[in-house]
């Protein structure tokens, strides 16, 4: 009989979250996702770690070495509404860019928390942060112009 894996985080054979914990004979509720730990119970379909490595992510037991090796499940594509965030969010047009940028990043992170196959939160994050400041800047722009037009430029003397 083949020695388990020691126990300790690996990708979770479920693929629904990063990694599943395995407490060295048997997968526990115990999974995080984008650095947040929390549990989900897990339906006992699932294998042990050296057998799990065709999930979707996860990595091989090496027998001969008495150790795991984890490879980090990669993301097959990249979420189309994080990037058009990223995109509008530099593109500005005086500010209203920068909000479809926010409205599209809050989308999109949600849809890649929901979707284990789908990278981009960074780019979403970035959508959002620039928007948030594309936003400000507009708010800033308007403020100045309409300060300008109600008090003049401030240079004219009364005779």
């Amino acid at each position: 009989m083949s020695e388990q894996p020691a126990a300790g985080w690996y990708a979770d054979p479920t693929s629904r979250y990063d990694h599943r914990y395995w407490d060295g004979s048997t997968w526990t509720e115990h999974v995080s996702r984008d650095g947040q730990a929390t549990t989900d119970p897990l339906d006992g379909s699932a294998s042990t770690p050296a057998a799990s490595q065709g999930t979707g992510g996860g990595g091989t037991w090496q027998g001969s070495s008495g150790t795991w090796q984890d490879t980090a499940a990669v993301s097959t594509r990249t979420n189309g509404k994080a990037i058009v965030s990223l995109v509008l969010s530099v593109l500005w047009i005086g500010g209203l860019a920068s909000v479809a940028a926010i409205v599209l990043g809050v989308m999109g992170r949600r849809e890649i928390r929901e979707r284990p196959d789908e990278g981009g939160a960074g780019m979403a994050t970035a959508g959002i942060v620039i928007g948030v400041i594309g936003v400000a800047g507009a708010l800033l722009m308007l403020f100045a112009i309409l300060s300008f037009v109600a008090f003049g430029d401030g240079m004219s003397m009364a005779p």
